[in-house]
């Protein structure tokens, strides 16, 4: 008799992985996985091409540069 309840004991010291609620999870992230790639790739192409500014265009033309007074003539 001790050496059916020590099976026994053994039998029931494992989960119960019939329901398949692991699975269900697993499931999940791979499907949730694999959406975030297609999101992440939808947006690579929504970006399209960058337009690189020219390097002849000043950054900020509106700024005014400061020029210092001629050395010949005084002001007062």
């Amino acid at each position: 008799m001790a050496v059916s309840e020590d099976q026994d004991s053994k039998l029931s010291s494992k989960l119960d992985m019939s329901h398949g609620f692991v699975h269900h999870i697993i499931k999940n992230q791979v499907e949730r996985n694999d959406y975030d790639k297609e999101v992440k790739l939808a947006k690579t192409y929504q970006k399209g091409p960058r337009l690189t500014p020219s390097t002849n265009r000043p950054k900020k033309p509106n700024i005014r540069l400061y020029t210092p007074p001629s050395r010949g003539t005084k002001t007062g």
